[in-house]
């Protein structure tokens, strides 16, 4: 088997959208270093794409990485960035996130529109040799030693009996459909539009103080 090459890497403000398995992917490699790279899953092709992938490589830094999933996707994954047989790896600010915000100004004055995806990374990051899985999405500092330890399985719980074991019935399952709305009867009669039906919600919100759509 060949070494891993040891050639210094350097690469800034890379930006790799819309793949099918993997937007980024350093495989056997030492010393490299991404500055600011952003990745964008879109809702058809990258359903099932990966941001980031290290694999069997050292000494890499990934400083202002972004993990982007638009907010039209339909399904989760499970992580943005996934490691495999690697260490003294350091990630420095890191954002993993699916929503985008739109800046605007009316008559009262200046706010931001928000849309959320109900889909996005389930993880920041998975160490597939050792087991490990960073959930929080959003941070400064995160240092991957050179040998990770895998921890110890934890007890099931201090709730439960003695020797008790969890375990895993199914899964798989990332989305339920919502409730159907119930149509007030004032709205039901045959000469009722959809403007009018629209507008009763709205009104109803405003008396609720509730946002539905």
């Amino acid at each position: 088997m060949s070494p891993i090459p040891k050639t210094p890497g350097h690469v800034y403000q890379l930006s790799n959208e819309h793949h099918v398995r993997v937007e980024i992917k350093l495989d056997h490699v030492e010393n490299w270093d991404l500055n600011a790279p952003q990745t964008e899953g879109e809702a058809g092709e990258s359903v099932e794409a990966l941001s980031l992938e290290i694999n069997a490589s050292k000494n890499i830094t990934i400083a202002n990485y972004h993990g982007y999933r638009v907010t039209r996707s339909r399904a989760p994954f499970p992580a943005a960035v996934r490691i495999y047989k690697s260490g003294d790896i350091r990630f420095r600010n890191v954002l993993v996130n699916a929503e985008s915000g739109i800046g605007f100004c009316s008559q009262d004055g200046c706010h931001t529109f928000l849309r959320l995806s109900k889909f996005p990374f389930e993880s920041s990051i998975q160490d597939i040799t050792h087991h490990l899985e960073v959930r929080e999405r959003e941070f400064a500092v995160l240092d991957i030693p050179a040998n990770p330890i895998t921890p110890p399985p934890a007890d099931a719980s201090a709730v439960f009996a003695p020797g008790a074991k969890v375990r895993k019935l199914e899964e798989g399952f990332f989305s339920t459909p919502a409730p159907p709305w119930t149509i007030p009867a004032s709205f039901t009669s045959s000469n009722t539009t959809r403007t009018g039906f629209i507008a009763g919600l709205q009104r109803m919100d405003l008396s609720s103080k509730m946002i539905t759509r």
